[in-house]
């Protein structure tokens, strides 16, 4: 596999967790200017920051989505990332 197809698959996963969490317009454009000039690892970073802070419970799909981000980039450590559980179901 290619570096940029790497990147566009890791871009996927984080542009589908970004689609289903309800976030404030501001900071869904920040992560979306993150992603449009491909700062994928600020784009995650960014993103579980703010979930972090929030003390989120992430919908499965999101939680997935992020994991799988999370290997792509070697983010598996991200302390903001280990903070996250997926919600009960």
């Amino acid at each position: 596999m290619t570096l940029r197809a790497k990147w566009r698959r890791t871009e996927a996963y984080l542009r589908a967790a970004l689609a289903a969490l309800d976030l404030p317009d501001h900071d869904r454009q920040q992560i979306e200017e993150f992603l449009d000039h491909n700062e994928l690892g600020v784009a995650f970073e960014w993103l579980v920051s703010l979930l972090a802070e929030a003390h989120a419970s992430l919908p499965t799909e999101v939680h997935s989505n992020l994991a799988a981000a999370a290997s792509e980039m070697g983010l598996e450590d991200n302390p903001d990332w280990r903070a996250l559980q997926p919600a009960p179901t």
